[in-house]
């Protein structure tokens, strides 16, 4: 279980992150590891440098996390990594594939992972969805069928070219040498990861943006990114921000500078789908004004946007009696009384 509104379990394979961008000043995460390590919690021994993280929050890979969500039998929305960012430069590609792969056999939940490292979730994702070239082999002007499954990611690189196929060699790579006599490797590429989609239903890709600078570098990045699910996360919103332009969405084929493509129905238009508001609680909190909140739902609410207003922060919150981090819902102003979801297909029980 957990404390955070819009989800109902967390799921931490990685722990520890450097702080960025502004958003990241009173990082919850890096307070809360600091206590765990004083607590001896075994997964926040590590600590990171103390310029941009701190005590306990050295970015840490945990293989022993990946079998959890196997466990949770009755589908459940997950935060992936509410103690870090899965697209830290120190997580290894080969061990975001390993989370990927989790995420793929286990449908019946949904994914929410939210990064400020948006060129990397970019860069990563793409490459994931490229299958080209993985059905067939071309020498000369003869086309083979698919050859017997390689063993080992050097066979794996030697047999197939797309992202995908050597994100799967990385995999293998992070997972190390089996003992002697075991099969190798443990996922079938055959039947698996190659025959999946190119974007999992069931993950949904999100942004941090704290103000205006960020939404207008983190969200284009997000839209060019392939994903069933695309959502911003406005928390802690520092400032007022302005997202028409990127509510009109992205379309490859149409957009050009200065104009966008209109065509909603369009199948090349990339949109958000979601868009998360809350203001900052703790100790050094700054505050939210009520009107960024407003103009953001606003925004998104005639953009046909999906709104989840979070909370009001302890600045804000403790103005209007909302309580000290603004989560009192009674408090709240009507109109910022939202707590929407993006409509997805509904899920079904583990067999």
């Amino acid at each position: 279980m957990t404390g955070i509104e819009w989800a109902e379990e967390v799921w931490n394979p990685t722990t520890g992150c450097d702080r960025i961008s502004d958003g990241c000043d009173n990082c919850y995460a890096l307070k809360m590891a600091g206590r765990l390590k004083k607590m001896g919690q075994v997964k926040y021994q590590n600590d990171g440098s103390p310029r941009t993280s701190g005590p306990g929050f050295g970015v840490t890979m945990h293989p022993d996390a990946l079998e959890q969500p196997f466990r949770w039998t009755r589908p459940r929305r997950v935060f992936v990594n509410s103690m870090s960012d899965l697209f830290h430069d120190s997580v290894p590609d080969g061990f975001i594939a390993q989370v990927w792969d989790v995420m793929g056999r286990t449908p019946w939940h949904t994914y929410m992972i939210l990064t400020k490292r948006h060129a990397r979730m970019r860069s990563w994702v793409s490459r994931w969805a490229d299958t080209s070239g993985d059905a067939e082999r071309r020498r000369g002007d003869r086309t083979y069928g698919m050859p017997p499954m390689p063993r080992g990611p050097v066979a794996v690189r030697a047999t197939y070219e797309s992202g995908r196929a050597l994100l799967f060699a990385d995999m293998l790579d992070s997972m190390g040498t089996p003992p002697e006599g075991c099969a190798y490797p443990l996922y079938d590429w055959m039947e698996g990861q190659r025959f999946w989609p190119a974007v999992l239903p069931n993950v949904w890709l999100g942004v941090s943006a704290e103000d205006q600078k960020w939404a207008d570098i983190r969200i284009p990045a997000l839209l060019d990114t392939p994903a069933a699910v695309r959502f911003v996360s406005a928390e802690p919103l520092l400032g007022r921000i302005d997202l028409r332009a990127h509510l009109a969405g992205s379309c490859p084929e149409h957009d050009f500078p200065g104009g966008f493509c209109v065509q909603r129905g369009h199948p090349g238009v990339r949109h958000l789908n979601w868009l998360i508001v809350g203001g900052e609680s703790g100790p050094g909190a700054r505050p939210m004004d009520e009107e960024w909140a407003r103009t953001l739902a606003i925004q998104a609410v005639r953009a046909k946007v999906p709104v989840f207003v979070k909370q009001l922060g302890s600045v804000l919150g403790k103005q209007l009696g909302a309580g000290p981090k603004g989560g009192d819902w009674d408090m709240w102003p009507e109109d910022l009384k939202l707590r929407q979801f993006p409509r997805v297909p509904e899920m079904t029980e583990a067999s």
